[in-house]
C-alpha cells in the first residue's frame, strides 16, 4: 500500500491553485467532529472552514454546536442529508447577512478570487 499514492496527471496541485485563486491557507480535508442530537452522540465530516463558519455562527447568536445543529436537524428536508443541511444553513446563514456595502467593502464583483497574484 502506498502511503502517498501519485496524483492523477489532471488533478491540479491544490497549493499551486490556491495561490491562483487568492484561497491560500484554506485547507480542504475533512475534520471529524462529534456532536449531540436529541441526546444522541453522532459525528459529522466538514472541511475546516465550515467548522469555523460554524463556530463563528454559534458565538453570534450564542448557542453551542449541539444547538445549532439540534436546529438544522429540526429543518432539514427529511431526504436531505444533514451534512448537507448544515452546509447549506451555514451559507444560507452568511448569505443573509450580506449586504451591499459589505460586499463593496470586500472587493466582491471585481473577480479578484480568481485574479492571478
Amino acid at each position: 500500500m502506498l502511503s502517498n499514492p501519485p496524483k492523477p496527471s489532471n488533478m491540479a496541485d491544490s497549493s499551486q491553485n490556491d495561490e491562483k485563486t487568492g484561497l491560500a491557507g484554506l485547507k480542504s480535508s475533512l475534520i471529524s467532529r462529534n456532536i449531540t442530537l436529541n441526546g444522541h452522540r453522532t459525528s459529522m465530516r466538514l472541511e475546516p472552514a465550515m467548522w469555523n463558519a460554524l463556530i463563528e455562527i454559534c458565538r453570534r447568536e450564542k448557542l453551542n454546536i449541539h444547538q445549532i445543529c439540534g436546529l438544522v436537524a429540526e429543518h432539514k428536508a427529511e431526504e436531505t442529508s444533514f451534512t448537507a443541511a448544515v452546509r447549506v444553513f451555514a451559507m444560507s446563514y452568511y448569505k443573509a447577512a450580506a449586504t451591499e456595502e459589505g460586499h463593496q467593502k470586500a472587493g466582491h464583483g471585481t473577480a479578484f478570487l480568481f485574479s492571478a497574484k
